[in-house]
């Protein structure tokens, strides 16, 4: 009876493993998030420079379950003003799991397929600390959509759309830091696994421990 408990206890603590600590849910795969000049409603998004705070932004994404593993993921920014360079149409997204740029396909930005290098690059990034994909303007084009494909779902993460130049650059609020419930300072970012659960060590020495316990009893009660 006791190695039925301890082992039932075991398999719950295995069944109640988190698949990440900041998986998007389902019901968050379309939503957005919104700043309203000088005011900053629902907390995510933070802008650095000195015309940032007189601007309203809205970033917001779709995200849909394509099969075979595969996310679509199609975010919508509201562009940038390009005063002082064109650095202002860059658009960087995090990426988890070990992703990198080449994890992303069938990738579209303002609609067209296969930015080319003269507009639009698309390559891996590190901006203050945080690892992603940038998408970097090289001509005049302001990035108004940016879609691809990929195998990961979504988990809460960073981006920034902007650079720090006169107008700045619209981050969310929680840039850099780890997400945690209720998520409003984050964005839906490509990172998650789409399988199940993977038990952490303690779970697994918790297993562990509870077969051999009984396997004990048992060379116990038959000797």
């Amino acid at each position: 009876m006791r190695a039925f408990l301890l082992i039932t206890a075991t398999l719950v603590a295995l069944a109640s493993c988190p698949l990440h600590a900041a998986d998007v849910p389902p019901s968050e795969y379309s939503s957005s998030r919104t700043k309203q000049a000088f005011l900053n409603p629902d907390g995510g998004i933070t802008f650095n420079g000195g015309l940032g705070a007189l601007l309203d932004y809205t970033i917001a994404w779709d995200i849909s379950n394509v099969g075979s593993q595969q996310y679509h993921y199609l975010y919508s920014l509201q562009e940038l003003v390009d005063i002082s360079s064109n650095s202002q149409a860059d658009f960087f997204l995090q990426l988890g799991n070990g992703l990198t740029a080449a994890s992303l396909s069938n990738i579209l930005v303002n609609g067209t397929i296969t930015p080319t290098p003269g507009d639009i690059q698309v390559s891996d990034a590190t901006i203050n600390g945080v690892t992603g994909v940038l998408f970097d303007s090289i001509g005049d084009t302001l990035i108004s959509t940016v879609a691809f494909d990929i195998g990961a779902s979504p988990i809460w993460g960073d981006f920034q759309h902007g650079a720090t130049d006169l107008l700045g650059m619209a981050r969310n609020t929680g840039y850099g830091t780890t997400p945690t419930d209720p998520f409003t300072d984050w964005i839906a970012t490509p990172g998650g696994t789409g399988s199940l659960p993977v038990p952490e060590p303690g779970t697994m020495l918790l297993l562990a421990t509870a077969l051999g316990t009984v396997a004990a009893m048992r060379r116990k009660n038959e000797a």
